[in-house]
């Protein structure tokens, strides 16, 4: 699993918001598991194949309202 570092999600973040993250990063080619841990402010992908393009996942992430920061 891969994980990412999301700047703006945090316990905060409603259950509305989390399942719009999560629909959005699964529209990704090649995603097949996604793994939210917002107390720590990261999202976990797997995938098969290549690894998505970090572009493609922050412009996912982007399009549900949070911004990426970095891979961990």
């Amino acid at each position: 699993m891969t994980k990412y570092k999301l700047a703006n999600l945090g316990s905060h973040t409603t259950q509305r918001d989390l399942d719009r993250l999560t629909s959005e990063l699964t529209k990704i080619t090649g995603i097949t598991k996604i793994e939210l841990n917002p107390g720590r402010r990261e999202v976990g992908v797997d995938y098969t194949g290549r690894e998505p393009n970090f572009h493609v996942l922050k412009g996912a992430c982007a399009t549900a309202g949070f911004q990426m920061e970095r891979k961990l």
